[in-house]
């Protein structure tokens, strides 16, 4: 018989590929080949023996996708949608909320840079007034020194002696 790949062989039993390795081929029911390159391949004798016949794709139940998803769905519940809009309204809310903090965090963050930036400006305006102070005042203490000092004559000889 022919070699056929895992999906076809899966097409060919009904049932799904997650299936057909599960239940057929990890426990050793189906033997797997490989062909040339090394590609798992399924002989349909293997899948004559195992399953009877073979389907062709026009009799493959439309089901056979699902068998592998949950059949569990959530009945329409009054209660459930009133508790969603309420939750969704609060979500919404908190969004608007976070927002609004957000912008005030921002607002604050520039006003505390703007007084950060002033702060600085004061400091250095301090420091140069400061400066200027101090160079005032030595220019005052030379000037007062300078005038408590008499004035002496070049020349030594000249003056005269009080006795």
């Amino acid at each position: 018989m022919a070699l056929v790949s895992i999906s076809k062989a899966a097409k060919l039993a009904g049932i799904s590929r997650q299936q057909l390795y599960d239940g057929y081929i990890h426990k050793g029911s189906i033997t797997v080949n490989r062909d040339e390159p090394k590609r798992p391949k399924i002989d349909t004798a293997e899948i004559i023996r195992v399953f009877g016949t073979l389907q062709s794709d026009n009799q493959r139940p439309d089901n056979t996708l699902q068998d592998i998803t949950p059949k569990k769905s959530v009945p329409y519940n009054g209660e459930l949608n009133k508790t969603v809009r309420e939750l969704t309204d609060k979500v919404r809310d908190l969004e608007r909320e976070k927002a609004v903090l957000e912008a005030l965090a921002e607002e604050r963050k520039e006003r505390l840079d703007t007084l950060a930036e002033q702060t600085e400006s004061d400091r250095k305006e301090k420091e140069r007034l400061l400066g200027i102070l101090e160079s005032q005042t030595r220019l005052l203490t030379a000037a007062q020194q300078e005038q408590e000092q008499p004035r002496r004559s070049w020349w030594p000889l000249w003056r005269k002696k009080t006795a």
